[in-house]
């Protein structure tokens, strides 16, 4: 049950300045606290987010250098579900371009490294995938008003199986 504290965050993390602030500052702190924590601490720590982050690990589109990301998902049984948001900016996240190109990732969730395949959610599956997103982090139904472009909706199929990852 989300508690007053968690509500104030998601309603201050979905405005513009606060997803600035996520996206310059928090972001960048968060590569380094999740994985040194092995996902246990964020910058979303005291709130309903602090354990929900992933790591997304993937190869850059233009060098081939493998990039890391903390990112906020969804589970949809064993897919992880990822938004590229990028905060209701104009212009898509670098790791989507990254994944369009070099499909295969790993994600980290609370220490455990899953490899995984990316693909993009269309039709009645993305629409599904979004409001199921939407109802885990209500910040992306504003980001979406804050942009033209269709926020994208990327679909994460685990190669590894493992334990259920679902919170």
């Amino acid at each position: 049950m989300p508690t007053f504290y968690d509500n104030t965050t998601e309603y201050l993390a979905s405005t513009w300045l606060e997803a600035w602030f996520f996206l310059k500052i928090a972001t960048p702190l968060d590569r380094h606290i999740l994985k040194w924590s092995r996902g246990r601490i964020s910058t979303g720590v005291g709130t309903r987010f602090n354990h929900l982050f992933v790591l997304l690990t993937s190869k850059v589109a233009k060098t081939g250098l493998n990039r890391t990301v903390p990112l906020l998902p969804t589970f949809d049984g064993d897919d992880i579900i990822l938004i590229a948001s990028r905060g209701g900016y104009p212009d898509n996240p670098a790791w989507y371009r990254n994944l369009k190109k070099n499909p295969e990732a790993t994600v980290e969730y609370q220490g455990i490294q899953i490899k995984c395949i990316a693909r993009e959610a269309e039709g009645e599956e993305r629409e599904r995938l979004w409001e199921l997103s939407a109802e885990n982090y209500s910040g992306f139904q504003k980001y979406q008003l804050c942009t033209l472009r269709k926020i994208p909706v990327m679909v994460l199929e685990r190669v590894n199986p493992v334990e259920k990852l679902t919170t």
